[in-house]
């Protein structure tokens, strides 16, 4: 790549207009000025811009380096690649001074400027600015073979990753990105850039065909030995923009993202899943083979009639609860179009779970007339039920040997009540050999969790719900052990996460076990009647029948959680982050966890996308 000559930069001490705001910060006599230069930026074959250039300050310090777009910034981080030639142009400087990442911008004509800031408050344009066209579409269109397209390596004993598509769209339109803690080594090598699945999306046709597949719609990549642990993503229309930091740590949003997303996650050796967390977008059916064992998790319905039925699901439990005809007001409403995301043709692209808008009104409840999880059943009216009844919870808790808390392996056996003002504490013992409450038992610390609580910014102001109520949908809120609170939010201050303790545990349990409906009349408030097999010292095992088969009766609330209950009608893939316990909330439900065999094949079929269905709701 030709670059201009680091001798010839342009050295700014003043703000530039783009920078007006900044303007009187610098003195030359006061600070290290910085210097620099914006070498290129080349629109690459897949549409993305990358940017190089380098910046360092007279005394050699590293700078944060920023692109700005047609009055857009993109942070890049700092400039701390190898360049040579800064170093032979500078040596007092040195060489570690270069940046080069890549851009995904709208397309269109975009002129480029840079400038990089400095500790010191060091603020200097980088010379040099550049003029990009980022095509529509990609000038290099994706091809099908493989020599030009997506050259593998051979990694010992492979998973083959195999692809179909079903979605009803070509496979240049469908992108595949591949993100993981081990993102680079444990992937086989890709000899081709920019058709990399690592950090990257890259159309499905870009992968090789499976030979029995002669019309191109099924494509496999060979996943090699010592990944640790990743996402699959998959994105229709377009692909999934890196972003400044590049994925993983740019990944799209369930709330603002405008276009169809879905991911399957995994590790390897070990187990993967597909995910209905946070979303549903897509079914993703999976069918791992080893050679002769075979699992599967697979939907029972089309998209379209999921779509359908999660809004049935929305509009029955208004039709049964809410004013004029239900015992409920109308602050506990279910609203659709809440839990609808759509695109700027209004179509719907994602249907949100209650996890995920739960985990929004953490920070940004905006008002609504339900703040736990917008758009979703206010699940308070079950909660106040369990006041003063005399809740127990019994476990077993069994971290790996050397990790963090190893110490508490054990059953433990855990009860308390709910008191009037809404706070749940529960006291008891862990650690015990083979039972509950046996041999080797020590008294455990107080865990509490409030029915009622919030997150508060550093001025005290209520900024969102972290509470009881938030927990059954978002699983990770707010509870306290011996008073010392976790996971939330005070005065600004962060509290601390929740480690992999016995107390997460408990909680896990309690959470879990609202959220499939178990606390109540039919199986009563001890836990231990919630699974199907409980026999200490055997880990307990299945679980008792769920959702609407837990509150057979009439009652004026919903006593479970709607979104997963729908969704369990049709998958069962994980709907709720802890949804492997209590047996999935059905005697015969199999895990949502499946095991990923070396030198076996995972199938992954793509189902029509949400996007090509018509919002019910309309």
């Amino acid at each position: 790549m030709r670059t201009r000559d680091p001798k010839r930069v342009i050295r700014l001490a003043i703000a530039v207009p783009v920078l007006a705001l900044l303007a009187g910060m610098l003195s030359s006599c006061e600070v290290d000025s910085g210097f620099g230069f914006f070498d290129s930026a080349a629109v690459n074959p897949d549409a993305s811009v990358t940017v190089t250039g380098w910046a360092t300050t007279f005394l050699g310090a590293t700078m944060d380096v920023t692109v700005v777009a047609d009055g857009e910034h993109h942070r890049l981080g700092p400039a701390v690649l190898s360049r040579p030639d800064v170093a032979a142009a500078h040596p007092r400087q040195g060489g570690e001074h270069g940046f080069s990442t890549t851009l995904r911008l709208p397309a269109g004509r975009h002129r480029l400027c840079a400038y990089a800031t400095g500790g010191e408050g060091t603020i200097s344009l980088l010379a040099n600015c550049h003029v990009v066209t980022v095509p529509e579409t990609s000038p290099d269109p994706p091809v099908s073979d493989p020599a030009t397209c997506a050259t593998k390596g051979d990694p010992q004993n492979p998973v083959r990753m195999v692809i179909e598509n079903s979605t009803g769209h070509d496979p240049d339109e469908v992108y595949v990105t591949l993100t993981g803690k081990d993102a680079g080594a444990p992937y086989p090598p890709w000899d081709a850039d920019p058709r990399n699945l690592i950090d990257n999306s890259v159309p499905l046709s870009c992968l090789p065909k499976v030979a029995s597949d002669p019309s191109g719609n099924t494509r496999y990549f060979d996943l090699g030995e010592g990944i640790g642990a990743g996402l699959l993503w998959v994105s229709i229309g377009q692909p999934i923009p890196s972003g400044t930091g590049g994925l993983p740590a740019v990944q799209p949003s369930t709330d603002t993202a405008g276009y169809v997303f879905a991911n399957v996650e995994f590790a390897y050796p070990g187990q993967g899943d597909v995910t209905n967390v946070d979303q549903f977008s897509m079914p993703i059916d999976l069918t791992v083979t080893d050679g002769s064992t075979v699992a599967r998790t697979e939907y029972s319905a089309g998209t379209c009639e999921i779509v359908d039925g999660v809004h049935a699901a929305v509009a029955a439990y208004n039709d049964t609860f809410i004013t004029p005809n239900g015992p409920l007001g109308t602050d506990y409403e279910a609203d659709w179009d809440q839990i609808v995301v759509k695109n700027s043709e209004d179509r719907i692209i994602r249907i949100l779970s209650a996890k995920a808008r739960a985990q929004q009104s953490r920070t940004s409840p905006g008002g609504a007339a339900n703040p736990y999880a917008p758009g979703w059943p206010d699940l308070t009216p079950y909660l106040e039920t369990l006041k003063d009844e005399p809740l127990v919870f019994e476990g077993l808790f069994s971290p790996a040997a050397g990790t963090p808390h190893h110490d508490e392996t054990g059953w433990y056996r855990y009860t308390g009540t709910m008191n009037s003002s809404g706070t749940l504490s529960l006291s008891g013992t862990i650690r015990a050999t083979t039972t509950p409450g046996g041999g080797g038992a020590t008294e455990g610390s107080v865990l509490s969790i409030e029915l009622d609580g919030t997150d508060t910014n550093a001025d005290g102001d209520v900024v969102g719900e972290n509470d009881l109520a938030t927990g059954v949908y978002f699983q990770n809120s707010r509870y306290a052990v011996d008073g010392v609170a976790r996971n939330g939010l005070t005065n600004g201050v962060p509290e601390p996460a929740a480690p992999n303790d016995v107390y997460n545990t408990i909680y896990r349990d309690i959470v879990t076990a609202l959220s499939y409906g178990y606390p109540g009349d039919t199986y009563g408030y001890d836990n231990t009647s919630f699974w199907n097999r409980w026999a200490p010292p055997e880990a307990p095992s299945g679980g008792k029948a769920a959702f609407a088969a837990a509150h057979p009766g009439e009652t004026d609330y919903l006593g479970y959680n709607l979104w997963s209950a729908t969704m369990y009608t049709w998958s069962d893939n994980y709907n709720i982050p802890y949804g492997e316990n209590y047996g999935s909330g059905a005697p015969d439900r199999e895990s949502p966890l499946l095991d990923v065999p070396a030198g076996g094949e995972w199938r992954m079929t793509l189902g029509k996308p949400v996007s090509d269905c018509a919002d019910p709701g309309s």
